[in-house]
């Protein structure tokens, strides 16, 4: 019975039932199953751990790629060229950099559609790849790229600039120009500092040169800077009359006496400084202020000049005379500005003469003619300024209507000298004075600064002389001292 039990005992410990047996095995599918789930999940984990990498890359690359390229051209942008001036690439770099704009950018922008601008941009990138002088390109910001040349030869940079820029313009044919500036980099330049150089330089080089091509010099920066300051400060001054006329006598050579002047534009800056014409009539040219500069002038010698006739102060046959410009003169309604100038102040034609410049006669002939001939019919006598011995000028003297002649100063410089070329000079001075005296003209000497130079013309059968032996341009206040010491002088 013992035995019985214990074999039943035995056979239910040992070896398990058919239901446990079944439990068991689903226990062991399920473990199965868990293992592959966890498995697969292991595997989808790191499949997107992949993909997320990816994209993450990919946005850093995206964002990389906007942060530091430029989104047309692909060129790496202004953030790329502040990280690569302070690296290797670009330290120790020995080569040139031009920076070159599109001139009028913000016109540009307005102008052009987006698909346009992104053509227009796309050409200039192919350009440059294709000059292999050119190792690095920036597309530093809207129209404005810097290149880096491995040329250090300025005409060769120059070359290279002029013939992108002659290919802008015959392929694009948008009425679409660059403006270069250019530099050499020399040791241990800060780059930054360089590139601000030849971004000026750019920016004038549309305005001050004549191929648009400026080089990067502090000294000429420094110079073009001034000007653009002139240019935009003479409006204003215009308004405020800064514009004042001086006066250089002219001398009667045999009386010694003050019988007219020259008037001659300055500028009585706000600040103080006394700014001569030299600085500002070019510019003043360009932008066309100069009719205005001409007339205030002419209009406020006129005024001063007849104050002072009628006053005694200088004699009733005073003559004033001043320059007008090639534009003023041939500016619509030129003839009615002057006589109402006339008019107004109620000054006598006779004692006014207009001086006019070889190369503005030459500019518009037949124009000039006809004006001269107005100006003279009123009363108003012309003097040709700056007369020289070629054979152009002796045509003016037989063709227009001339009363006075100036002999340019470049006839009389080296003739105090006694050696050949001076001898030879005087010989010309003299034989020239002449000839024109023959012409019943009256001669003025002009840049009498010696008294070697008085003894030459004395013997030249000049009448009139000018320049600084007699006086430099003065005020009026120092013009009317200047007479009447003459006076006390010549009694």
């Amino acid at each position: 019975m013992d035995k019985f039990f214990i074999m039943i005992l035995f056979s239910t410990s040992v070896f398990p039932s058919a239901s446990s047996l079944q439990e068991e095995l689903n226990d062991a599918r399920t473990t199965n199953e868990m293992l592959l789930l966890i498995l697969f999940l292991l595997i989808w984990l790191l499949y997107r751990v992949r993909v997320n990498q990816r994209l993450s890359n990919k946005k850093r690359e995206d964002l990389h790629k906007l942060v530091y390229f430029n989104e047309i051209t692909q060129f790496p942008n202004r953030n790329k060229f502040n990280l690569d001036i302070k690296s290797e690439k670009l330290l120790n770099y020995k080569g040139s950099m031009a920076c070159f704009v599109i001139d009028n950018i913000s016109r540009f922008y307005e102008l052009y559609s987006s698909e346009k601008i992104e053509e227009i941009l796309n050409y200039i990138k192919n350009l440059i790849l294709e000059f292999e002088n050119i190792d690095y390109t920036y597309h530093y910001d809207n129209g404005i790229f810097i290149l880096f040349m491995s040329e250090n030869d300025q005409n060769n940079i120059r070359n290279t600039c002029k013939m992108m820029s002659e290919k802008i313009i015959l392929d694009i044919r948008e009425n679409i120009s660059v403006s270069f500036g250019i530099h050499v980099i020399g040791e241990k330049e800060n780059l930054y500092e360089v590139y601000k150089l030849t971004r000026v330089a750019a920016r004038l080089a549309k305005r001050f040169s004549y191929d648009k091509i400026l080089y990067a010099d502090h000294k000429e920066i420094r110079k073009y800077q001034e000007s653009l300051k002139i240019e935009e400060d003479i409006p204003r001054a215009i308004m405020q009359s800064e514009f004042v006329p001086y006066f250089q006598p002219k001398v009667n050579l045999k009386t010694n006496e003050v019988v007219g002047c020259e008037a001659l534009i300055r500028w009585k800056h706000y600040t103080g400084n006394l700014i001569l014409p030299v600085k500002f009539i070019e510019i003043a040219e360009n932008n066309n202020s100069i009719i205005d500069l001409d007339l205030m002038i002419a209009e406020k010698s006129i005024e001063i000049v007849k104050e002072w006739i009628d006053f005694n102060k200088v004699t009733k046959n005073f003559k004033l005379s001043f320059n007008l410009s090639a534009k003023t003169f041939i500016s619509p309604g030129i003839i009615f500005k002057i006589t109402s100038l006339l008019k107004k102040y109620d000054f006598n034609p006779l004692n006014l003469e207009i001086e006019l410049t070889e190369t503005i006669v030459i500019s518009d002939y037949e124009h000039f003619s006809n004006i001269i001939e107005e100006l003279h019919s009123l009363g108003i006598s012309i003097a040709l300024d700056d007369f020289t011995a070629g054979f152009s000028s002796m045509e003016y003297l037989t063709n227009l209507h001339i009363d006075t002649v100036k002999l340019d100063r470049a006839l009389i410089i080296d003739t105090e000298n006694n050696n050949e070329k001076g001898i030879k000079k005087r010989r010309i001075y003299k034989l020239l004075s002449q000839m024109i005296n023959e012409m019943n003209l009256l001669v003025i000497s002009e840049g009498l600064d010696d008294e070697r130079h008085l003894e030459l013309i004395k013997g030249a059968q000049i009448q009139i002389g000018q320049g600084f032996y007699f006086s430099e341009p003065l005020s009026e206040e120092e013009f009317i001292k200047y007479v009447e010491n003459k006076k006390i002088l010549l009694v």
